[in-house]
């Protein structure tokens, strides 16, 4: 039984830029750490590694090229300035929304953009989604805010590509790039509390890891987190 649906409204991306597990997905930090240090340091920390294998990612599902100088904010899609046949160029948003949230550099100016995705997103009515830059994945969030969020998508079915530039840079985005994270979630009540912790939960705090073994984490503590895909034959 299929729980959320990545549906290729175009028809023409999910045989070639098909949706991915982000477990499958080899982070940017792979390769750059293996050459600097001779091995994946981010891998040992616990917390990094559980998010950047949740849920699902979408790749590009063409070329964006985007360019940002004091001079305005230039931007297509595909191998050339006419666009990419059967894709939606992107269009422009008022940028007011992100006032406090991106601090523009080399005084270029603020331009919002949004890149329609061929992407809909289906969802038992339990269940919404963070929609979410691809924080370990994608290597262009240095130049480039990516907007997050989360959606109901029980009803609401976009899934949208939404990016500043926040400084000078010239952004080549290859199809086929991690470009969204997007991490299910149960739509359930949740109440938290606060407070000093009692004896039990203090000598437990400090002593999480009794022992130097390695990767002891992911060994005895991680909860396993199950996520599959699959082509759905309709």
């Amino acid at each position: 039984m299929i729980d959320i649906e990545f549906v290729d409204v175009k028809r023409i991306t999910y045989q070639t830029f098909p949706i991915q597990l982000a477990k499958d997905v080899k982070t940017a930090t792979f390769d750059i750490q293996k050459q600097k240090h001779g091995k994946h340091s981010f891998a040992h920390c616990p917390g990094m590694i559980n998010y950047a294998e949740l849920g699902y990612i979408i790749p590009a599902w063409v070329d964006i090229h985007i360019l940002a100088n004091k001079a305005g904010v230039a931007h297509y899609i595909g191998s050339g300035h006419r666009g990419e046949k059967g894709y939606d160029s992107a269009r422009d948003m008022d940028p007011t929304f992100l006032d406090g949230i991106v601090n523009l550099e080399d005084d270029i100016p603020a331009k919002a953009l949004l890149f329609p995705s061929p992407w809909g997103i289906f969802s038992k009515e339990n269940i919404s989604a963070l929609l979410l830059p691809a924080v370990y994945h994608s290597t262009f969030l240095d130049d480039l805010y990516v907007v997050p969020g989360v959606v109901d998508y029980h009803k609401f079915h976009t899934a949208n590509f939404i990016c500043m530039p926040k400084r000078r840079c010239e952004i080549h985005i290859k199809a086929g790039d991690p470009l969204l994270h997007v991490i299910p979630m149960w739509n359930k009540d949740m109440k938290a509390g606060y407070g000093p912790g009692e004896d039990s939960q203090v000598d437990l705090h400090l002593n999480q890891i009794p022992t130097q073994e390695k990767q002891y984490y992911r060994k005895y503590m991680q909860l396993k987190k199950k996520f599959d895909l699959e082509e759905m034959q309709k």
